[in-house]
């Protein structure tokens, strides 16, 4: 179920409604093999010009939490110590201007990239599908407002999977990526996902981000493990490979049943983990 219908869903009677964290994790997967999303600066840059509080209140009435990093909130890995970006539309036109970028006179930043005698315009392509339509259209306007031109090329899921996951062959990618209950970022952050059927969107490699991947995979202590992919989410956030955005709450409604207890799920396939402990609400009919 989505946010959208759920003060809908509320209003069915004898029915509970359960707003619960999910391990999914939506982003903007920036391409890093792009001559223009190559440089670090410009990746920052557009992390800064995205407002992901009122995203997720547009999109989710909240109903879910801001993705600081590639880990899902209150996963392992997460902690207060790791520090996202924030929504600095400042800091966005500070960082061009300093590397000399100018604006034309649409608004948009140009500079001469490579060997290129023109100026070209600060402008990349996102990829996505239609259920993503109105968070891509969001982005947008929010890059617009800086001076950066997104692009926005709404696909289906098919075409998505074969044209643009499979080549690799996008400016960049908005979607979601879901983990299971043992969170393992090597399928999606490692140098050696990159190749198909890799998961590594961004085409990101990173020598210590490989070995700390490489080495959370052996550890089974939690404790360690989560200090491990701490490290994972610091090292991943000073390189900017992503843009991440937000982590949906999962929306699941139950009739007829009591005593429910589904604080603790991760993912949706474990919302019947204690049904054994649910009861149907009976009335004892006398004949």
């Amino acid at each position: 179920q989505t946010a959208q219908n759920k003060n809908q869903l509320r209003g069915l009677s004898d029915s509970s409604v359960f707003s619960l964290p999910s391990l999914r994790v939506y982003a903007i997967f920036l391409n890093t093999d792009d001559q223009l999303l190559g440089a670090q600066y410009i990746r920052e840059a557009i992390n800064y010009a995205i407002d992901r509080k009122e995203i997720l209140n547009k999109l989710f009435s909240n109903e879910g939490k801001i993705a600081v990093g590639p880990i899902p909130p209150a996963s392992l890995g997460s902690s207060p110590d790791i520090a996202g970006y924030t929504y600095d539309p400042q800091k966005t036109i500070e960082i061009l201007e300093k590397n000399k970028w100018t604006k034309n006179e649409e608004g948009i930043y140009e500079k001469k990239i490579g060997k290129n005698k023109e100026s070209a315009p600060l402008r990349f392509t996102i990829v996505t599908t239609k259920s993503m339509q109105l968070a891509a259209t969001l982005i947008r306007d929010y890059l617009k407002a800086v001076g950066v031109e997104a692009d926005l090329k709404i696909v289906t899921l098919n075409d998505l999977q074969q044209n643009y996951l499979k080549t690799k062959d996008y400016g960049s990618i908005l979607i979601g990526e879901s983990y299971t209950n043992f969170v393992d970022p090597y399928v999606f952050w490692h140098g050696a996902a990159i190749k198909d059927p890799g998961l590594n969107l961004s085409l990101y490699s990173n020598k210590k981000v490989n070995k700390v991947l490489e080495d959370a995979r052996q550890i089974t202590d939690p404790v360690k493990r989560a200090q491990k992919l701490e490290d994972f989410q610091k090292l991943v956030l000073a390189d900017a490979p992503a843009v991440f955005l937000y982590s949906p709450n999962y929306i699941y409604v139950v009739k007829n049943a009591k005593n429910i207890d589904l604080i603790n799920l991760a993912v949706p396939s474990n919302r019947f983990s204690k049904i054994n402990e649910w009861f149907m609400a009976t009335e004892r009919i006398w004949k």
